[in-house]
């Protein structure tokens, strides 16, 4: 068989290879967790169990009443921080400052740690992530970040549950997208289409809040065409909030071979 013929069904089966792949890139949630509130420390560590070397790692940092981002580190790796983030939280008691990191494609499989640093004065800090494993032959890019959702005053007077509606995000069809959401008092529950890992270790309520802050991150596997709001419940309308969404696009890993040496070129 020539070169020339062998090169062409090579790059046949890819493409096909390609589009089966790209027709069926999935996405599973494995683990999660957060790390205590330490206080005025300017850092604070979780030990991550992260599933296999290619997962992306979504990550809440989060200081009160506010603080400077130093970064974030998994392991070896340094963690990206997404366009937007919190402001601080006006109000007593105010909503603390939050941002949302990420690693794209986690360099080793296991525990590992991972800790948020931070300078300057607060009272408040702590950290979360959730551990994303993409099939076989699929990576992640990260896509497009939402505007800060917030109401930092007047929120509310009826003293009832409010629901956190903002903000929302217009991704691509099929992306993934993280939530992070923080509130002067309790987020609550987090409501459809947004699902959330349930944390349930020694000492922790079976919800998906986290302990001391009551802070709150969440997911959805596969965004629906259009826009995607917010949709989680806080404690009371009056409480003031703040949230972040981000966005990551699944695709297919697979490329193309260069071309053989020595086939010759064709001249009409």
């Amino acid at each position: 068989m020539s070169k020339l013929l062998k090169y062409i069904l090579t790059i046949i089966a890819l493409v096909f290879t390609s589009v089966i792949c790209l027709a069926t890139c999935t996405v599973t949630e494995k683990h999660a967790d957060y790390s205590v509130e330490n206080g005025s420390s300017n850092s604070v560590t979780l030990t991550a169990n992260i599933g296999a070397v290619g997962d992306l790692v979504a990550i809440t940092a989060w200081c009160y009443p506010g603080c400077t981002p130093v970064g974030v580190v998994l392991g070896t790796q340094t963690a990206a921080k997404t366009t937007v983030s919190g402001v601080v939280g006006p109000g007593d008691p105010a909503t603390g400052q939050g941002f949302i990191y990420y690693v794209l494609s986690a360099a080793a499989a296991g525990a590992q740690p991972l800790t948020w640093n931070v300078s300057g004065s607060h009272s408040g800090i702590q950290t979360s992530y959730i551990d994303f494993s993409p099939s076989t032959g699929c990576s992640f890019t990260h896509h497009v970040d939402s505007l800060l959702g917030s109401c930092l005053s007047n929120c509310g007077n009826t003293g009832n549950p409010g629901i956190i509606s903002g903000p929302s995000i217009t991704p691509t069809a099929g992306d993934l997208l993280f939530n992070f959401t923080w509130s002067s008092e309790h987020v609550n529950d987090i409501n459809l289409p947004w699902s959330c890992p349930i944390y349930a270790g020694p000492g922790e309520t079976q919800d998906c809040q986290f302990d001391q802050t009551r802070n709150v991150a969440a997911y959805i596997l596969g965004a629906p065409s259009g826009s995607t709001a917010n949709n989680t419940t806080d404690t009371h309308d009056s409480d003031t909030w703040q949230a972040l969404i981000t966005s990551f696009t699944l695709k297919s890993a697979v490329t193309l071979p260069d071309a053989p040496s020595g086939l010759a070129a064709v001249v009409k």
